[in-house]
């Protein structure tokens, strides 16, 4: 479970936690006839560390830095593949472009949007 700081922006996942999670994402990948790819290490590892609401273009970014090899496309493939196998989920805040967050079955948050630097908010109630 990502934790929340105290400006309401999750945390990245702690390093323990990743490896189930990595575990997770390739029992998805198996059962679907896809392989693990380092690429696809990648980009879930980052997606995982970086917590918080991420563009697919955010993420490619980070990406970039460590694989100068990663395409935008393989970015866009492997996070809807994250949201098919229940790992993310799609946000899309004042029709701006969609974000991922970490699915946290259990977990319930909602979201506040600053209608002047439209930043995102987290909070529990």
């Amino acid at each position: 479970m990502q934790k929340r700081s105290a400006r309401g922006k999750p945390s990245p996942v702690p390093e323990h936690e990743l490896g189930s999670l990595l575990e997770a994402y390739k029992a998805y990948l198996t059962q679907h006839k896809l392989k693990f790819t380092a690429q696809r290490e990648v980009i879930i590892t980052e997606f995982l560390r970086a917590g918080g609401h991420l563009s697919a273009e955010e993420l490619f970014r980070t990406v970039k830095k460590k694989a100068a090899g990663v395409g935008l496309a393989s970015v866009y493939r492997t996070i809807n593949s994250l949201v098919e196998a229940g790992l993310a989920v799609e946000r899309r805040f004042l029709n701006r472009t969609s974000v991922y967050e970490l699915h946290e079955p259990g977990q319930h948050h909602d979201h506040l949007i600053c209608l002047r630097c439209r930043k995102i908010f987290e909070f529990e109630n």
